[in-house]
C-alpha cells in the first residue's frame, strides 16, 4: 500500500474547489469534478504516478477532456491540481525537506498564495533533481571518449556513450516532459520557465543534439524542424 501525504491530497482538493468557484462555465466545473474522479479511481486502483498522459486517458474514459486539452493554455488549472495531487505520493511524510516546506507554508493564510509557493517549491526540487541527472549524463561523456566523426550514420551500438545517458537527455529535454512542468523549448531561446527565465541556453541544446547524433539518435524532438 502506497504511503501518501494526506494533507497534500486535501490541499489538492481545496485547490480544485477554488478553481471550480472561479470557473464561469458549468462544463468546466463538471470537467474539474471528472478530473478528481479520474485521479481518485487511479489512486484506488493502486497508481502512485499521475503523469499527464495517463491522467488524460483516464479522464477521457470517464467523459472528460482529452490529454491535449490538459496541455493547452486552458488546461493550466487541471495541471496545477494534478501536480499537487501527485506530490502527495512523491515524498514520505517523514522527509525533512518536505516537512520544512509544509511548516513554512502553514504560516501562509491565503489559499492562492499557499498553492503558488508550494508549487514553486515542488517544481524547484524536481528541476534540481532533473538537472543533476543531466549533469551526471554529461559528465560521463568526456571528450576523450567521443568518437571521431566518420559518418552521420554511426549506430548507437558503436558509440561509447551509454544508452542510459542518451535516454536521460531525450527524456529530460522532450517538449511534452518540459510542458508538464511549465517549461518551453525552442531553437533560438533554449529552455525557459513560465517567467521567461532561461534555464538552458540554445548552445547547450545544440551540444545535446551533437551528443545524441554521436550516439546514433535523432535531434531533440521539437528542434529538428526549427
Amino acid at each position: 500500500m502506497s504511503i501518501t501525504k494526506t494533507g497534500t491530497l486535501k490541499a489538492a482538493k481545496d485547490l480544485l474547489e477554488q478553481h471550480k468557484k472561479e470557473a464561469r462555465l458549468d462544463k468546466r466545473k463538471q470537467n474539474l469534478d471528472l478530473l478528481w474522479k479520474a485521479l481518485e479511481e487511479m489512486r484506488i486502483a493502486g497508481a502512485t504516478r499521475f503523469n499527464l498522459a495517463d491522467v488524460g486517458r483516464k479522464l477521457e474514459s470517464v467523459g472528460g477532456p482529452k490529454t491535449q486539452s490538459l496541455r493547452n493554455a486552458s488546461g493550466v488549472a487541471f495541471r496545477e491540481v494534478i501536480a499537487l495531487y501527485t506530490s502527495a505520493f512523491e515524498r514520505h511524510a517523514s522527509d525533512p525537506a518536505f516537512e520544512e516546506i509544509e511548516r513554512a507554508l502553514s504560516t501562509v493564510t491565503n489559499a492562492s498564495s499557499k498553492h503558488f509557493f508550494r508549487g514553486q517549491a515542488i517544481q524547484m526540487r524536481k528541476l534540481a533533481a532533473d538537472c543533476q541527472m543531466l549533469r551526471v549524463a554529461i559528465s560521463s561523456m568526456s571528450a576523450s571518449s567521443m568518437p571521431s566523426v566518420q559518418s552521420s550514420a554511426t549506430s548507437a551500438s558503436q558509440s561509447p556513450i551509454p544508452g542510459w545517458a542518451l535516454d536521460a537527455i531525450e527524456q529530460s529535454l522532450s517538449p511534452s516532459w518540459l510542458s508538464e512542468r511549465g517549461l518551453t523549448l525552442s531553437a533560438d531561446a533554449g529552455v525557459r520557465d513560465a517567467q521567461n527565465t532561461c534555464l538552458f541556453e540554445p548552445d547547450f541544446l545544440a551540444a545535446m543534439d551533437e551528443l545524441l547524433k554521436a550516439g546514433g539518435r535523432k535531434a531533440l524532438a521539437g528542434r529538428e524542424h526549427l
